[in-house]
């Protein structure tokens, strides 16, 4: 939407589920999954059959093309956030684009996929002054601690933090949107 921006008018509100634009986290997890395996053992795969076969090394539901992967891999690591093939700086035109309201959903026992810091600084970088972070886990007011899958497979997903889309969603903007506990109460859905 910062590189189109008249698509931005054509979406009222989204939600990101762990979405991430670069891994900044270091930890043992994001060593093996993204620095080793999706980072070198991905790119020789990319190299060897010409697109990363991620349904055969059981990394994926989908293959992707080698070009695809590899401009991920360049974004993941790149302070910048410019276009691989073409040189367009996102990071600079989101500074000025009408981008709509984003609740931006994070884990936090997700480690390396969408760490909380990396999905913060996602949003950040967006330049977003519209939009709303939040972590889901227990010492948040959630169910569970979750991790970058179970927060949307996780059954009771649709009594916990569901409702919060929902109603972002449908009807609500930064600051005005709540979570009713098992209790009844209301609290305020904020950045953290």
């Amino acid at each position: 939407m910062a590189r189109f921006p008249e698509y931005a008018g054509m979406v009222d509100r989204a939600v990101y589920f762990g979405a991430k634009r670069r891994v900044a986290a270091v930890n043992r997890t994001r060593l093996a999954r993204i620095d080793f395996i999706w980072g070198l053992l991905c790119s020789i795969a990319g190299l060897v059959c010409g697109y990363l076969p991620a349904k055969k090394m059981r990394i994926g539901s989908d293959n992707e093309p080698r070009m695809s992967h590899l401009g991920c891999v360049r974004w993941v690591y790149r302070k910048r956030w410019v276009d691989p093939v073409d040189g367009f700086d996102y990071g600079e035109a989101a500074k000025t684009a009408s981008l709509p309201p984003v609740l931006y959903l994070a884990a936090v026992n997700d480690r390396c996929l969408g760490h909380p810091a990396d999905v913060k600084r996602t949003m950040d970088e967006s330049c977003q002054n519209n939009a709303v972070y939040r972590v889901l886990g227990r010492q948040y007011g959630n169910l569970h601690d979750y991790d970058h899958v179970s927060m949307l497979t996780h059954p009771d997903a649709v009594r916990d933090h569901f409702p919060i889309v929902l109603q972002w969603l449908c009807s609500a903007g930064p600051g005005r949107i709540s979570r009713q506990t098992s209790t009844g109460e209301q609290f305020p859905v904020t950045a953290e």
